[in-house]
């Protein structure tokens, strides 16, 4: 029975950097924000009653890896059919017939916040230490779904979302819904080869292995994806094998027993390693790396507790030497006055001769008088050696007015030894910054605040969409941005080859660059679906998208973005009809502010 989920007011515009289709919906009976997870990708399209099967298994399971899945249901979406051969044989004239309304099942999940695995790789955001622990959540989580028989079959960077609490495969109820819909019986291998390529990837950088191997770094999930077959050959599984085979070692660094489980991982699915034995493998390897950074820390810890140890010690010599400089100078100075006062009392007792020699010459005559002045003469001079005598030997003159001579030369040691401990403090600072300096990562990067992947912005005057979505937006307004999926059903039309599960997105001009870059993104997915896309403009094509993200994200210019997508649109063997889409998509990115 099909039900028209009326009771959802549904943002015009849906998340973009995911896997799958996710609609940014407020749910008017719970009154909370939540996604809407349309089962449809390419042609295949999955029933309610699929997905209620994906939701009774997920629902036995606790893992804070799997979201919470709050309801799900069905409804009608128009479905675009390819065009048969004509009376003559040949092929119909256009890729798609006329749209058909189909029963679609759709899942209702508990948003959340964060940034998929897939943005923060072609960032370069991750650290060594960060990839592994999240690649060895999602190991946990695989090895979790194993033990029940469920498969998620389309395992990617898109898929992963990296929050403040942990990763979340936010995709696994689509991926049972449809792998039940297209009838394939996928295997639990099919999950360790994505998960040991997303390993490879991380390790390696997204440009490096798309430059390598000439391809989008997430092409195909598995060789037993069906999806994937048309992209991920068999010749490009062996030479990702042989690529691992060389460079996981001897360029990775990466221990020979996880790089022999990587291996393996990527040959035939009946030698590949189980969840378990990888995530154990992840784990040994993060618990080093994060064992790394902590003897680094430490390490820096003991550098500046020595820094600090140096120069608290360079204080405390610094102020003994002072004290002891001040001590000799109270020394230097009572001598000084020493001699100063024998120095007048010697002035006095020559005063004191002098006058009684003159009062002799009055009153004893000449001859008296020269008697006198010889004693005088000869108390002078004894008087004056003396004072001489008194002043050499404290290092100063005769008379108190006379400059004191420098210390002598034990004076000026304590200052010497002064800057003998600045220089060792410099010596040890520098060492210390040396040694810093070397521990330091190469790999570093301070993981950013954790944002939400670009979603499509809003056309002016419509209500923002969930703001616990992965990327930051407002809540939805009822009122404003509502409507239901049945209204926008009504008013789409059909481009491309794969179902259209957005109603209007490709049909309808483009209210805002954001919704035109969404647009482009379904009309790219829609073509690779249908083996539209040859490898070599697969890589070009994710690069400009990823481009103009980041631009409209920023407001800032998009023409380094559309210069991108033009080159990409020229690679051969792209689908004209494709080209053509986009080319008329092109002129509202253009429309951007910051262009």
């Amino acid at each position: 029975m099909v039900e028209r989920i009326n009771r959802f007011a549904v943002a015009d515009r849906s998340l973009a950097g995911v896997e799958y289709e996710y609609w940014l919906a407020f749910d008017e009976a719970r009154a909370v924000e939540v996604w809407l997870q349309i089962g449809a990708l390419g042609e295949v399209a999955a029933s309610g009653s699929q997905f209620a099967g994906a939701v009774a298994a997920l629902r036995r399971l606790n893992h804070p890896a799997i979201p919470a899945i709050l309801d799900f249901g069905e409804i009608e979406v128009e479905v675009a059919v390819e065009a048969e051969a004509d009376a003559a044989g040949g092929p119909a004239d256009g890729v798609v017939a006329d749209a058909v309304v189909a029963d679609v099942g759709y899942a209702v999940l508990e948003p959340v916040e964060g940034e998929s695995l897939a943005a923060l790789l072609m960032r370069g955001a991750l650290t060594e230490a960060e990839v592994f622990a999240a690649l060895t959540e999602v190991a946990d989580a695989l090895k979790l779904l194993h033990e029940v028989e469920l498969v998620h079959g389309h395992l990617s960077a898109y898929s992963v979302l990296l929050t403040e609490r942990g990763v979340v495969l936010i995709d696994v109820v689509a991926s049972l819904a449809l792998e039940n819909a297209s009838g394939a019986v996928l295997t639990p291998a099919a999950d360790i080869y994505a998960l040991a390529w997303l390993v490879c990837v991380a390790l390696a950088g997204v440009e490096t292995v798309e430059a390598e191997f000439g391809v989008g770094f997430d092409t195909g999930s598995s060789p037993e994806d069906e999806y994937a077959s048309g992209v991920l050959t068999a010749e490009l599984v062996e030479r990702r094998r042989a690529w691992a085979r060389r460079n996981l070692v001897a360029v990775f660094g990466i221990e020979a027993g996880l790089a022999e489980l990587l291996v393996a991982a990527l040959g035939e699915s009946g030698g590949r390693p189980t969840a378990a034995a990888v995530a154990g493998a992840l784990r040994v390897r993060g618990v080093v790396e994060e064992e790394a950074v902590a003897v680094g820390a430490e390490a820096a810890e003991v550098g500046a507790e020595a820094v600090a140890v140096g120069v608290e010690t360079a204080a405390v010599g610094a102020a003994v030497a002072m004290e002891e400089v001040a001590a000799e100078d109270v020394a230097v100075a009572e001598e000084v006055a020493v001699a100063e006062e024998s120095a007048v009392a010697e002035e006095e007792v020559i005063e004191a001769e002098v006058a009684g020699a003159a009062g002799a010459v009055i009153s004893g005559g000449a001859e008296s008088a020269s008697a006198v002045q010889a004693q005088t003469a000869g108390a002078v001079g004894g008087a004056a050696v003396a004072t001489l005598a008194v002043g050499a030997e404290l290092g100063v003159g005769a008379y108190p007015e006379t400059k004191p001579p420098s210390g002598p030369a034990k004076h000026r040691r304590p200052k010497s030894a002064l800057y003998v401990a600045v220089g060792i403090v410099v010596l040890i600072a520098v060492a210390v910054i040396w040694g810093l300096s070397a521990r330091k990562p190469t790999n570093s990067a301070s993981p950013a605040t954790s944002v939400g992947p670009s979603s499509a912005t809003a056309s002016p005057g419509t209500s923002a969409g969930a703001s616990s979505a992965p990327a930051a937006v407002a809540s939805p307004s009822p009122s404003a941005a509502a409507s239901t999926v049945a209204a926008s059903s009504s008013a789409s039309a059909v481009a491309g080859s794969g179902p259209s599960t957005s109603p209007g997105v490709l049909a309808t001009a483009p209210s805002s660059p954001s919704q035109a870059l969404q647009q482009v993104q379904q009309a790219v997915s829609q073509a690779q679906a249908a083996g539209q896309i040859p490898s070599q403009a697969q890589g070009p094509l994710n690069r400009a998208i990823g481009t103009l993200q980041q631009e409209i994200s920023s407001g800032s210019s998009v023409q380094q973005g559309v210069t991108q997508l033009r080159q990409a649109l020229n690679s051969p063997g792209l689908s004209q009809t494709l080209v053509a889409q986009i080319n008329s998509l092109i002129q509202y990115l253009a429309g951007s502010s910051g262009s």
